[in-house]
């Protein structure tokens, strides 16, 4: 998983070709010894440096192949991650009301593991994880942009970026609760 971090934190400086080579032999190391979960994180990884190299087709296949292969490896903070970028992608590409489902389809699926884990935590049974008390604010950034564009037009204007901006700092949880809940 180390240089799946290396990959990532070359895709934050800028340096996606360098980015994209460590990426890519990260996924092989992980196809060699059957890691499920790293093939998703390495997939996802390159997914991202599509996005930012302006490749959106590529990336939307890339990074719903690591919601597959998460899927697989039953990791579902993974997968709902996936499908928020998913949806991201798709408003960004002017595919609202795919983008809108896909982030209603994520927010529920935050909502569900959310009521698990507070269902664990009663139980006795363990504590909480910490991926399933918080997640990425980015992640909170496309619920608060899913609502901005419903509540303006569909075209991206100064209420979705102001929408998106404030998004970006909200807890998951936060996020969920607020869209959820206005329905």
């Amino acid at each position: 998983r180390l240089l799946h971090r290396v990959a990532l934190n070359a895709m934050r400086r800028g340096e996606l070709e360098l980015a994209k080579r460590l990426a890519e032999e990260s996924l092989e190391l992980h196809v060699k010894v059957g890691d499920r979960f790293g093939e998703a994180e390495a997939v996802g990884a390159l997914g991202a440096i599509a996005r930012d190299l302006g490749e959106n087709e590529r990336a939307f296949e890339l990074i719903e192949r690591s919601a597959s292969l998460a899927q697989e490896a039953r990791v579902r903070w993974w997968v709902m991650g996936m499908r928020l970028e998913l949806a991201q992608l798709a408003l960004a590409a002017g595919r609202t009301e795919e983008a809108e489902q896909r982030a209603r389809d994520a927010l529920q699926m935050a909502a569900e593991m959310r009521r698990a884990a507070s269902g664990s935590v009663r139980g006795g049974s363990g504590a909480r994880s910490r991926r399933n008390r918080s997640a990425r604010p980015t992640a909170a950034g496309y619920a608060i942009a899913r609502r901005a564009k419903r509540v303006s037009s569909p075209q991206r204007g100064p209420d979705f970026e102001r929408g998106r901006a404030a998004g970006r700092d909200w807890m998951l949880d936060d996020a969920v609760e607020h869209v959820l809940s206005d329905g």
